[in-house]
């Protein structure tokens, strides 16, 4: 009998390995679904344009401003954009759309160390995405 017993096969170790490899399953999709809610992911959120932005400080009758030039990249809806100086609690909006080639103001009456920030302002939800950032010298 003891020959016969080496060949016998033990399947109650398969039951076991079967249900780790359901609950880790079932882990990784729940995970899925509560990140992909947690992160507000949106089917209908458009994608934030990536243009290429340069600025410039010029002193204007003796204010200083910084001007936006868009240097390649997507047209920027004027609409959807914002510019935002560190301080101030008002956003400057820009008018028209922005266009490879153009120059646009995006700040008075400056200060060094100011920060200016360009953000794309999503049209389908409340998102928010920093396009550009510039400290004013």
């Amino acid at each position: 009998m003891k020959l016969f017993e080496a060949f016998r096969t033990d399947n109650r170790a398969v039951s076991p390995v079967l249900g780790v490899a359901l609950l880790i399953a079932m882990t990784v999709i729940l995970a899925g679904v509560v990140g992909y809610v947690a992160l507000g992911v949106d089917a209908d959120s458009a994608n934030a344009p990536s243009a290429s932005l340069k600025f410039t400080e010029e002193t204007v009758s003796s204010v200083d401003k910084v001007y936006m030039h868009h240097k390649g990249g997507p047209v920027l809806d004027g609409a959807n954009v914002v510019a935002k100086v560190e301080g101030t609690g008002t956003p400057m909006t820009i008018s028209g759309d922005v266009a490879t080639g153009s120059k646009t103001e995006v700040a008075t009456a400056v200060d060094p160390g100011d920060v200016v920030s360009i953000v794309w302002q999503d049209p389908n939800s409340d998102r928010e995405v920093l396009l550009a950032e510039y400290v004013v010298e």
